[in-house]
């Protein structure tokens, strides 16, 4: 039997309204959706650059910010660079993110605005901006006793590839050291430096530096003017997907020959890196290339080459150094021309007849009769700068300077002058490069006992022997040598009121002189008579003494006519210069000398060697230099250490440059030629 059950309406309505929601929850909210997320880094942590100490460049976590709909917002952090956002609602997003490196420092971020459909939503914010401002400071030092009138050049390279100059913001050029900071946006720079001493540019460098914000990159730079540094011969920077490109650097040693031709280059391991490179190189501070090599000609000295790599990802830059020295190339001992220095240039003065003398410390003492001038100067990227200048406004004897000699012992200077005639004694200051006036002699070389005096009209050549300070000067058409105590401490100690003479003496004048390294035998020269005199000191300590003499007329030795120079090689041997002839004489035996070599001109492989005006000898007595006026050059001769014996090197040619004499440095590196009427003086390094 059937049986019929009757429902009320309000019922089937609810059961209806339950059906409905049962499905609807077996479907995506239509008014919510899921985002899934993707952190892109574009930065790149700096390779060889100066960074902010003890902050990692890495980012290892994220912070994601997000405002929606109807005002909703989510915050969040994650380690790792994809996240999956759900229950947003659907509409308009504007996200931010920010990436901190482990110590939860701010490094960089990043912005993205889309729609949220029904359908999950896959979304890229690229972290592309570098956060916040951060400091740069950084200390330049060099060696402040190694130039003078120091100034640095400073400018600072955005990412953008737009440089700024800037001024040091702390000076402090009298202790070698100078210091710059300023705020600067998050980001890669480019710092370069120039040092100049004077107007002469000595040192440089280009760093790459990475600023963060509110933190501070510091670094200290050390401008070295004569050290070397390991080089590296690796750089390392991430390419545009990421990976490390592996560079190798090569042409460059930690020495090289100067003013010849240099080519740096990096090359890529795998060659498609190559366009992702922009690579810039700096020589002392100064860029002079871009590119995967690089080309130049470094001068003599000490020179840093800095190469600034910077990749595609943001401040992807980074920074390798090399310091290595350019010396000169050439046959051992020869000199080679660097520079012709000509007058007024940086304020020298080397006019008319021109005197040069080192001091103990390499700098150099210039004087010159146009300019009644006397000048400190320094050897700097072979050129010269003038440190101090003297002339008669100082009281200063710079009129008429005949001669100069330095002590390197006492560090006291001896100048000549026509004018009186008479001396003057200075005292060299090496820590401050000045000279102290402190005593003046006139030409008066004996008082008799009646008062009256005996003078001499004229001054040349100046001579010491060192082991009691006994200065002698030779005076042109007179055999007499005045004397005076270079070591005096008054006035009246350095005029001595003393002289040697020679009683019925036949010659015409002593030309110059020489003494020995030793100080017990001495040499003099008369150029009109063509004679050499040998001395040798006696008991009663007389260094003019026990004299032996040589001419071409009486001892059967030739090639002594128109001598023109003498110097010691050691205390047993003497050499002697004449128009065509290098002539050595030995010590035999106490009182005994030989004439023992002879080298003339144009023969024995000699060229042209006339008018030999100065004989050198270098610091360790191993090489001859004799500067030749008539022929101008200059011959190069080895000395054996154990026989003296001469052997002949070659020669270096003056051009039309006549000399009239020159000084060798004493580090035996530079060797200056100077002359009565050129208006310039050279400049020649002596490869070692």
């Amino acid at each position: 039997m059937k049986k019929h059950v009757s429902i009320p309406s309000w019922f089937a309505i609810l059961l209806l309204v339950m059906a409905s929601l049962n499905l609807a929850g077996c479907k995506e909210d239509p008014a919510r959706s899921t985002l899934r997320l993707t952190l892109q880094n574009v930065q790149n942590p700096t390779e060889r650059s100066l960074v902010p100490t003890g902050i990692p460049l890495e980012v290892t976590k994220y912070v994601v910010q997000g405002t929606g709909p109807q005002g909703n917002t989510f915050s969040m952090e994650s380690s790792n660079s994809s996240l999956e956002i759900e229950g947003l609602l659907i509409g308009n997003w504007d996200l931010y993110a920010i990436g901190q490196n482990s110590s939860d420092v701010d490094l960089v971020e990043g912005s993205n605005s889309f729609l949220l459909t029904t359908e999950p939503k896959n979304v890229t914010v690229q972290l592309n901006t570098l956060k916040g401002t951060g400091t740069m400071t950084i200390n330049f030092q060099w060696d402040m006793e190694k130039i003078s009138n120091a100034s640095i050049e400073l400018s600072v390279t955005n990412q953008e590839g737009v440089k700024t100059a800037v001024a040091p913001t702390i000076n402090n050029y009298a202790n070698g050291s100078v210091t710059y900071s300023a705020f600067y946006p998050a980001g890669s720079y480019t710092v370069q430096a120039r040092l100049y001493s004077g107007s002469i540019a000595v040192a440089g460098c280009a760093e790459a530096v990475r600023v963060v914000g509110n933190k501070i990159t510091e670094g200290t730079i050390t401008l070295d003017l004569d050290k070397f540094a390991e080089i590296p011969s690796s750089l390392t920077l991430i390419n545009k997907a990421g990976t490390p490109i592996e560079c190798s650097i090569s042409g460059l040693s930690s020495t090289m020959i100067a003013m010849q031709n240099v080519t740096a280059e990096i090359a890529t391991m795998n060659i498609s890196d190559n366009g992702s490179l922009e690579i810039s190189w700096f020589l002392d501070g100064q860029q002079i290339a871009t590119g995967l090599d690089c080309t130049f000609v470094p001068s003599s000295g000490t020179h840093r080459l800095d190469v600034i790599a910077t990749g595609a990802l943001l401040a992807s830059s980074g920074s390798a150094s090399f310091t290595f020295q350019a010396t000169v190339g050439g046959t051992p001992d020869i000199p080679v021309l660097m520079t012709e220095v000509a007058d007024g240039t940086e304020g020298l003065y080397v006019a008319g007849d021109t005197k040069v003398a080192f001091l103990p410390d390499g700098k150099v003492l210039l004087a010159s009769a146009t300019h009644n001038s006397l000048q400190v100067c320094r050897i700097v990227r072979d050129t010269m700068e003038v440190i101090r200048s003297y002339s008669t406004s100082d009281d200063f004897n710079t009129v008429g300077i005949t001669d100069m000699l330095v002590d390197p012992n006492s560090y006291r200077v001896a100048i000549a002058d026509a004018t009186t005639p008479g001396i003057a004694l200075y005292q060299y200051d090496a820590s401050d490069a000045t000279l102290t006036k402190l005593f003046y002699r006139n030409n008066v070389k004996y008082t008799k006992s009646d008062g009256s005096t005996l003078t001499f009209s004229d001054i040349d050549m100046l001579s010491l022997d060192g082991s009691n300070g006994t200065l002698y000067c030779t005076v042109p058409g007179s055999t007499d040598l005045p004397m005076s105590n270079m070591y005096a401490s008054n006035a009246e100690d350095f005029q001595t009121n003393s002289y040697t003479y020679f009683l019925f003496s036949s010659l015409q004048e002593f030309s110059g002189m020489a003494i020995a390294p030793g100080n017990n035998k001495a040499a003099l020269f008369s150029e009109p008579d063509g004679l050499l005199k040998l001395c040798t000191r006696d008991n009663s300590n007389k260094l003019i003494a026990n004299d032996k003499n040589f001419s071409s007329e009486t001892n059967g030795t030739p090639y002594l006519s128109g001598i023109r120079s003498v110097a010691f090689l050691n205390d047993s041997n003497v050499v002697c210069g004449t128009g065509n002839a290098l002539n050595r004489f030995t010590n035999t035996s106490a009182l005994n000398w030989e004439q023992a070599d002879i080298w003339l001109s144009g023969q024995n492989g000699i060229d042209s060697m006339l008018g030999i005006e100065q004989l050198i000898v270098n610091p360790s007595r191993t090489v001859l230099y004799a500067i030749c006026q008539d022929s101008k050059n200059i011959h190069c001769f080895a000395v054996d250490s154990s026989t003296s014996e001469l052997s002949y090197l070659g020669a270096a040619s003056l051009g039309i440059f006549q000399p009239s004499g020159a000084a060798l440095s004493p580090d035996r590196e530079f060797l200056i030629v100077f002359s009565k009427t050129a208006n310039k003086i050279l400049l020649f390094r002596i490869p070692q």
